[in-house]
């Protein structure tokens, strides 16, 4: 799920079962403005959508795009910086658990999970 750049700062996902990354590096694509993206939890016929359509690396970019709701175009827009947690996260447990940063800095976490 993407959201449209806002004067305020993204709010914490209410849908259970999801968790949100607040990109460090946002982005727009088709004019729409990406700041972050809401992942739901994935199930076993996204796996399998995922292996059908892509493999190897491909596999969790798909993945990723099925789970968020866009279109493989629009992760094409990512920065690495925000992408590679994300696949790690996709890599630990295909879509469960929390999103981590890949770093231990004192920083803010980007991540917002409802913790369902």
């Amino acid at each position: 799920m993407a959201t449209k750049a806002a004067k305020a700062a993204p709010a914490a996902s209410t849908e259970a079962g999801s968790t949100t990354y607040i990109l460090k590096c946002p982005f727009v694509h088709n004019g729409t403005e990406y700041t972050k993206l809401t992942f739901r939890q994935a199930k076993v016929r996204d796996l399998r959508l995922a292996m059908a359509t892509a493999s190897g690396d491909m596999l969790y970019f798909q993945l990723a795009a099925n789970l968020a709701d866009v279109s493989r175009d629009v992760l094409d827009e990512m920065t690495l910086v925000d992408w590679l947690p994300i696949q790690m996260w996709l890599a630990e447990g295909n879509g469960y658990g929390e999103l981590k940063t890949g770093s231990e800095s004192s920083e803010t976490s980007p991540i917002v999970s409802d913790g369902a």
